[in-house]
């Protein structure tokens, strides 16, 4: 290999790394605009850059469209939230991102109690792979309104730390409820209360 292929090759790959530091360096600034219009509720702002030149060039489509989904959800706007979810199916997506869709999408019509929509969620998540233990909790409280998993969570509750009690305090909570034990919901409602002000101090 001659000098001047050499040299050649060099400038080649210094022209792709320089590429690359700029193509990042816009994708960040493009994303944390995006971000600070929706810290601010500017949501007409947030829109207006989604369809931006520079939003659309350096932005790939999933983490645009995941980032519409999230402005939905904030504005509960529930006509945008469901066109959004729809419009992920003209986009090509790897394991990852279809789990952190679904697992949005299942969360999202639980809280709605769309239980049809919630089913649909959970029977993908639980085609994945990986732990998804907690899918089952969460189906079995809210969509099928049982009791399945008391037992389960009640034994292995007390060995989370303080974050990670309040949601299985909130799923027990309603698990009684579920079971038409008030005294119980009500005791684990109280617990909910408590970790919450732990975290406060």
């Amino acid at each position: 290999m001659n000098f001047r292929m050499i040299v050649y090759i060099v400038i080649a790959l210094l022209a792709v790394v320089l590429l690359q530091y700029y193509q990042n360096r816009k994708r960040n600034e493009a994303f944390n605009s995006l971000l600070e219009h929706l810290n601010n509720q500017d949501y007409d702002g947030f829109d207006k850059q989604c369809e931006s030149a520079e939003v659309q060039s350096f932005i790939p489509a999933y983490n645009l469209n995941f980032l519409r989904l999230n402005a939905a959800l904030m504005r509960d706007d529930k006509q945008r939230i469901e066109d959004t979810i729809a419009s992920f199916d003209s986009i090509r997506m790897n394991e990852a991102q279809k789990k952190a869709l679904f697992d949005k999408c299942f969360y999202y019509y639980i809280s709605t109690k769309n239980k049809e929509k919630a089913e649909l969620y959970y029977q993908m998540l639980m085609s994945m792979k990986g732990n998804n233990e907690i899918y089952s909790y969460f189906y079995d409280t809210y969509v099928q309104e049982g009791t399945k998993y008391l037992d389960e969570i009640l034994s292995k509750v007390e060995s989370l730390n303080t974050q990670q009690k309040i949601p299985f305090y909130t799923l027990i909570a309603d698990m009684y409820r579920n079971a038409k034990d008030d005294t119980n919901a009500k005791k684990y409602d109280e617990m909910v209360k408590a970790e919450i002000e732990k975290m406060k101090k």
